[in-house]
């Protein structure tokens, strides 16, 4: 039998990360939602080593975690910066999130699978190390 990592491995070959839902949502919450403050209305997602960081602010408050790569979650590529409006709204009972260059897939055990449409932020996100 399949772990549900592992299926969702399986199923997704092309995918640029797989994250967990609740967390992207919960980051989403501390994002400008002003346009005009460019890259603080994005989540960053970065890896480094076998860690991946997500980092949101709205220039006030700030939110991060970071987590260990496994069998459910990593990341294809080294830095993510995806627009805050993908995940700001709650998709109930999602467990992963799968990003590919296009799309966000919602999926989980007792989830109906919601696609919503990625848009990714240019620039650099801001330094936190420093700040936090």
């Amino acid at each position: 039998m399949l772990l549900l990592g592992e299926k969702l491995t399986q199923l997704f070959k092309t995918m640029t990360a797989i994250l967990p839902a609740q967390l992207l949502y919960i980051a989403a919450q501390f994002t400008s939602i002003d346009e005009c403050k460019g890259t603080i209305t994005a989540i960053n997602i970065k890896q480094k080593d076998d860690v991946i960081t997500i980092t949101s602010t709205d220039g006030y408050r700030a939110f991060r975690v970071s987590f260990e790569i496994n069998e459910k979650y990593h990341m294809d590529d080294e830095e993510l910066n995806l627009h805050y409006s993908t995940f700001k709204k709650r998709i109930a009972k999602a467990q992963f999130v799968r990003i590919d260059s296009e799309n966000a897939t919602f999926s989980g055990d007792k989830c109906e699978t919601v696609i919503r449409r990625l848009e990714p932020v240019a620039g650099n996100y801001p330094e936190f190390n420093n700040q936090i």
